[in-house]
């Protein structure tokens, strides 16, 4: 077992306030982050998520201008969603929210407990749990994040 994981639903309400940064700017993906990206994904989870990433990532979080975060969605589907902290991800979800019409489904991991809790404070509730597992070597880390719903199979 790599990771125990929520699967977690909001349903269409009002936006989450939008505060808490601490200096992160988040701005739309643009095609020359891919890089700094990649090289962060690789870091902190060991995997090569290339073509997933540079189809589905909508956000990218910069403090002091090094990427410390980035979301990928499909409408109301949240993930892959990738921070260096909690509350660095909670903003990145809450900023997709806040232009989001409509109910939002992730999976969560659990690796970091204050996730669970800093996603229930922008309205969502957990549906159900489920494992994620892995043959061969662990990933290196289990950052904050939300795993990718598709393609990704939990």
């Amino acid at each position: 077992v790599v990771d125990a994981v929520a699967r977690i639903e909001r349903s269409e309400s009002a936006a989450p306030r939008l505060d808490g940064a601490r200096g992160l700017e988040i701005t739309p993906y643009r095609r020359d982050d891919l890089a700094e990206i990649l090289a962060l994904d690789l870091r902190l989870t060991g995997l090569d998520r290339r073509f997933d990433l540079e189809e589905v990532v909508r956000l990218v979080a910069r403090r002091r201008g090094s990427i410390a975060g980035f979301l990928g969605a499909r409408g109301g589907l949240l993930g892959p969603v990738l921070a260096l902290d909690v509350a660095d991800l909670a903003v990145l979800v809450a900023r997709h929210l806040s232009e989001l019409a409509g109910p939002a489904t992730a999976r969560l991991s659990t690796a970091a407990p204050n996730g669970v809790m800093a996603l229930l404070a922008l309205g969502f509730y957990v549906v159900d749990m489920g494992l994620v597992l892995s043959r061969g070597v662990s990933p290196p880390a289990r950052p904050p994040q939300l795993y990718s719903i598709l393609p990704e199979v939990l």
